[in-house]
């Protein structure tokens, strides 16, 4: 196993910006061992906060657009009335079952 795949998890890390998950994938090491590693070197914090930054900015957009792919919005806009018809409904439904 020797030191070499501590400069390439280094490089893959902070040059290419893999995750932990493709570097143990590709160096044949275990999550544990290389986040034990990487926590130890110079810059890791601040390249975790730099991730963490990007992913957040990028989140809302893939939100919206998981929306998009997932949810029906066939049933229209909500409105007082569609509300209200919901409720109704509800209602009714509630009040046929029996409560002991």
């Amino acid at each position: 196993m020797g030191s070499g795949w501590r400069k390439k998890a280094e490089g893959l890390f902070f040059n290419e910006g893999k995750s932990i998950v493709e570097m143990e994938k590709e160096l044949k090491i275990s999550r544990k061992t290389l986040s034990g590693f990487l926590k130890g070197c110079p810059g890791y914090q601040e390249e975790r906060e730099r991730r963490k930054r990007e992913h957040a900015a990028l989140r809302p957009a893939y939100k919206r657009e998981w929306d998009r792919k997932h949810r029906s919005f066939s049933a229209g806009a909500v409105t007082g009335e569609t509300l209200r018809r919901e409720h109704d409904l509800a209602a009714l439904e509630l009040s046929r079952e029996r409560y002991r």
